[in-house]
């Protein structure tokens, strides 16, 4: 299985340019990331991104507030692979003070791929950080 990485923000590892197509972009997230404290970011794996796309990451608290710590014009780059390791930084006294306090944190993870075209797909899942 091939594991490509990806570090954000910006445009890091955008060596291809963005796939244009008319079809959408596919993927899926997977049910569980992984806080890493020195980084102070949470990975997560898009398993089956079908295309190379502009990558927007957002995660949430589940009461709606927002931990990662991208700027809004940030996004990471994904290209095709059966998959790719999304690492996205979060807010101090948010997702770790969680997982201090309670062994584990759920966080809202929202994951917009945007083809050259425009095209776009967002996924959308609840997932179960750990350390």
């Amino acid at each position: 299985m091939m594991i490509a990485a990806v570090a954000p923000p910006g445009r890091l590892g955008c060596n291809l340019p963005f796939t244009a197509s008319s079809a959408p972009p596919a993927g899926r997230l997977v049910a569980t990331g992984v806080f890493k404290p020195v980084e102070r970011a949470v990975r997560v794996a898009l398993l089956g991104e079908t295309e190379s796309t502009e990558l927007v990451i957002r995660a949430y608290a589940l009461d709606g507030r927002r931990v990662d710590a991208f700027l809004d014009y940030e996004y990471s780059c994904g290209t095709p692979s059966a998959s790719l390791r999304l690492v996205f930084p979060v807010k101090a006294n948010t997702v770790g003070a969680a997982i201090r306090a309670h062994g584990n944190d759920r966080v809202r993870v929202v994951v917009r791929m945007i083809n050259a075209n425009g095209v776009e797909t967002t996924l959308r899942r609840v997932i179960r950080v750990t350390a």
